[in-house]
């Protein structure tokens, strides 16, 4: 099936979010303001809802993952 337009660019989103994350040396601060979040609350709230976790736990757990190689 295909994706709805919506769907995909909320996946995108995601996605996104989910890479800047498991850069370490991106501070929260510059992905909320890059992602257009009105607060750091909408933020976690996403987060949490969409990848499953709070901000600085889906950074610990990125950013310890391993490279494929």
């Amino acid at each position: 099936p295909i994706k709805s337009s919506a769907a995909s660019d909320v996946y995108k989103r995601q996605e996104h979010i989910r890479h800047r994350l498991s850069l370490p040396y991106i501070p929260f601060a510059d992905i909320i303001e890059e992602f257009h979040f009105s607060s750091a609350g909408h933020f976690s709230n996403f987060c949490k809802q969409f990848l499953g976790d709070t901000p600085s736990n889906l950074r610990k757990t990125l950013s310890e993952e391993p490279l494929n190689e």
